[in-house]
């Protein structure tokens, strides 16, 4: 396990934190939205209120398991407004992945780049990570845009290493 849990991180606008029962409402609103999960790697199956909430269900099971997901909400500090989510994936015991999604209502005001940039900050300074991956659909400009604000060099578009799929490769070392 590259984190400790649970994880809390804040920033002057949002906090980065485990997953609740309460988020249910809103992460299947953000799920069942086309435009907000468009680009997003889900089946059609779990952009359902069922697959949603056995997404939730099974995310926040893991916390306590040996094997925890490693995804957390974005949300508003004062409020705990759910705002999107963050997370990484282990490549190898110094290496993850990155990735973010924003409900479509906070789009366009620099919560992406916020939230990613605070659990970089997070894991430079907390773990044994030294290079992070993110991989954006080639269509998601704005999550391109995400990974160029937050100091990641673009290497091109290939296939994702799990998926297949065509992505762009961003790569941040520190």
């Amino acid at each position: 396990m590259i984190l400790t849990l649970p994880l809390c991180i804040e920033t002057h606008r949002i906090r980065i934190r485990l997953f609740t029962k309460k988020d249910e409402p809103q992460f299947i609103d953000f799920m069942m939205d086309e435009k907000a999960t468009r680009f997003l790697l889900f089946t059609d199956q779990q952009k359902t209120k069922k697959g949603a909430r056995e997404i939730l269900k099974e995310t926040i099971a893991s916390y306590s398991t040996n094997n925890p997901s490693y995804a957390f909400v974005v949300a508003n500090i004062k409020t705990d407004e759910y705002i999107g989510s963050v997370g990484i994936m282990p490549v190898t015991s110094t290496c993850c992945e990155i990735y973010w999604s924003i409900q479509r209502s906070f789009w366009n005001r620099g919560f992406g780049t916020e939230a990613t940039n605070a659990l970089i900050d997070y894991l430079a300074n907390h773990t044994k990570i030294n290079k992070i991956t993110a991989h954006t659909n080639p269509n998601n400009i704005a999550s391109s845009r995400i990974a160029e604000k937050c100091g990641f060099t673009y290497y091109g578009i290939i296939p994702h290493p799990l998926t297949k799929q065509n992505a762009r490769k961003y790569v941040k070392e520190f």
